[in-house]
């Protein structure tokens, strides 16, 4: 992690952070954050690191990163263990701001890749497995025209993933096909055309210039392999062609998941 608490022209990080991580907890959303830090990406990733820090003092274990776009221009955030959801619960959208659903997939990092740049063409040896996922992302901001800094700071949306069986990788080089079923009947279909590779190979060489740890058994998730939509409740399948299928509910329940967890926050 960078470490920096001031932007260059003095202006203050933390209060950003401190900003997106109460929209967050309270489920309030915070005026863009290009308003104060430009088009600095740098210091938007700055402002990522500051919250990932705030969600690991508050008990939170880093699982992975993902990798999203927008405007065509990649960028990534940290997953941690606690947006993970598994079992049969059905999955409380809530306490998010503005959830959506979409299709990714999910790659299993096979060995330390720490320091490390890897190619396209090279992913695929050091993956033990892929894995379809179906991802909640949320936005803590009040606005729909965000800039490339508000998805950065934002943790690029980062709130909920479920993923479904491990299987062996298939042919990585290709765009994966991808679709999103709500209530059984089908609702998104492919995205923009992703290379999962690339994806990966641009996180590497990223986490590599930044000095931040990729290690065996996290995930890497490529988001956006479908459109997102509305999370209302709703019965969800997302399905990767040559890869299987993961369901998930967010019709709730009786019982909340995981409500009173320090951890149980779009962050963290």
């Amino acid at each position: 992690m960078n470490g920096a608490s001031e932007h260059g022209t003095g202006l203050p990080l933390q209060s950003i952070a401190h900003d997106l991580w109460a929209a967050a907890t309270q489920s309030l959303p915070i005026q863009p954050s290009a308003r104060e830090l430009g088009n600095d990406v740098d210091a938007a990733y700055q402002v990522q690191d500051l919250l990932t820090l705030k969600s690991i003092w508050a008990g939170a274990a880093v699982s992975g990163h993902k990798v999203t776009s927008h405007r065509d221009l990649p960028c990534f955030g940290v997953l941690f263990d606690a947006m993970h959801h598994a079992g049969p619960d059905p999955l409380d959208c809530g306490h998010l701001i503005r959830p959506r659903v979409q299709v990714g997939v999910g790659f299993v990092v096979g060995e330390d890749l720490t320091g490390r740049s890897i190619d396209p063409t090279s992913a695929a040896s050091v993956v033990s497995a892929v894995v379809p996922v179906v991802e909640v992302v949320d936005s803590r901001i009040a606005t729909d025209s965000l800039e490339q800094v508000d998805v950065v700071a934002d943790n690029a949306g980062a709130a909920r993933y479920v993923v479904g069986d491990l299987s062996p990788a298939p042919d990585l080089e290709q765009p994966l096909s991808a679709r999103l079923e709500r209530d059984g009947k089908p609702a998104a279909d492919d995205g923009p055309p992703i290379r999962p590779t690339n994806a990966f190979a641009w996180l590497t060489g990223s986490l590599r210039a930044l000095g931040l740890p990729l290690l065996a058994g996290e995930l890497v998730l490529v988001g956006e392999l479908t459109r997102s939509l509305p999370g209302a409740d709703a019965d969800w399948t997302g399905s990767l062609a040559g890869i299987g299928d993961v369901t998930v509910t967010t019709r709730l329940a009786a019982a909340s998941w995981r409500r009173s967890h320090p951890n149980t926050r779009s962050y963290a």
